[in-house]
C-alpha cells in the first residue's frame, strides 16, 4: 500500500504516488491520502487508521477507505522502552525488532521474549480483533470501507482447542455459560468427555471445525470480518496483493515489493468488469 521500492517515495520517506490506489483516485477524479507505513502490523494499521479518521473529521471529508491488511505474525504494542530508541516510538513493532531494526539489544530481547510467549493462534486473534475494530470505527464515522490483503495468510498448522464453558469457578447456570453452551450445541460441537470426567470442566469440541474457528469467539470474529467488503483477487484468505502479482508474473522489486508497473497492472485488473465499484454495490 505504501509502494515500497518506488522512486516517488523519496527514499521511503513518503508514500508512493504510483500505487494501485493512486490510479483508482485518478480514475475516479478524487484525492488520495495515503496513511500507510512499510513494515507495519495489523495493530499499526488500526492505529494509523484512527489518525486518518481524525484527519477526515478535521477536514470534514467522507472517504472510501482501503485497508490493506498484512501478515498476522507481525505485532505492535505500546512500550515506554522504545522512547528515543525505535523508529516509531512509543510503539514497538515486534517483528522489526526481532530483526534488530533499531539496533537496540534491549528491544530485540523484548521482541524475542514476546514471540516465545505468543503463538500464531494468539497473533491471529489479535489481528482479527484489529480488523473488526477498524471496520467498526470507520463505519461509525460514516465512511465506506474495502478490505484486502497485502500477503496471503497461512492458516495451517494450528492446534484444535476445546471451547471452555464452565467449571468449579464458573457457574454452569450463569447467562455467560448458558449462552456459550447453547451456541456450541447449536453449531455441532460435542462435550469433551475427558475434561468433563477427569477435571469436572465443561468444554466443547468440534474436530471438523478449522482450528482458527474452534471456539465461539474466533468463529464470531471470522463471521463479522467476512461480512465486510473484501478484495481477495479471487483466491481467498491465502492470496493477497503480492501473491497475485507473483502468480500473474507482474514485476517484483529486489526487496520483494510490487513495482510501479505491477501496481498499474493490479489497477487494470480491478477495473475489469467494473469490479472495483461492484464490491461496494455488494
Amino acid at each position: 500500500m505504501f509502494g515500497y521500492e518506488h522512486k516517488s517515495t523519496q527514499e521511503e520517506t513518503l508514500p508512493s504516488t504510483d500505487t494501485y490506489v493512486d490510479h483508482i483516485g485518478r480514475h475516479l477524479d478524487v484525492p488520495v491520502y495515503n496513511f500507510s507505513q512499510p513494515g507495519a502490523s495489523n495493530q499499526t494499521i488500526l492505529r494509523r487508521l484512527m489518525i486518518a479518521l481524525e484527519f477526515l473529521s478535521i477536514k470534514k471529508l467522507k472517504a472510501l477507505l482501503i485497508l490493506q491488511w498484512t501478515e498476522f505474525e507481525r505485532y505492535e504494542t505500546l512500550l515506554s522502552d522504545t522512547v528515543y530508541t525505535s523508529e516509531d516510538w512509543p510503539w514497538i513493532k515486534a517483528w522489526a525488532e526481532m530483526k534488530n531494526k533499531s539496533g537496540s539489544s534491549k528491544l530485540k530481547d523484548w521482541a524475542e521474549r514476546f514471540y516465545k510467549l505468543h503463538d500464531s493462534k494468539t497473533l491471529l486473534f489479535e489481528s482479527l480483533k484489529s480488523i473488526k475494530h477498524a471496520n467498526l470505527e470507520a463505519q461509525a464515522s460514516g465512511h465506506l470501507v474495502i478490505n484486502c490483503l497485502g500477503d496471503g495468510w497461512h492458516l495451517d498448522g494450528f492446534e484444535n482447542d476445546p471451547g471452555y464453558v464452565s467449571s468449579e469457578s464458573i457457574s454452569s447456570t450463569s447467562a455467560y455459560s448458558t449462552t456459550l453452551r447453547e451456541w456450541y450445541l447449536d453449531n455441532g460441537y460435542a462435550l469433551d468427555q475427558t475434561l468433563d470426567q477427569e477435571y469436572a470442566i465443561e468444554a466443547y469440541r468440534n474436530n471438523e471445525a478449522h482450528p482458527t474457528r474452534d471456539n465461539m469467539i474466533l468463529s464470531l470474529l471470522w463471521k463479522h470480518i467476512t461480512d465486510y467488503n473484501w478484495w481477495f483477487y479471487n483466491k481467498g484468505w491465502s492470496h493477497g496483493l503480492k501473491n497475485f502479482c507473483v502468480e500473474k508474473g507482474y514485476p517484483i522489486g529486489p526487496q520483494g515489493h510490487a513495482t510501479e508497473s505491477a501496481h498499474r497492472l493490479v489497477f487494470e485488473y480491478l477495473m475489469e468488469s467494473n469490479q472495483f465499484l461492484n464490491v461496494l454495490d455488494d
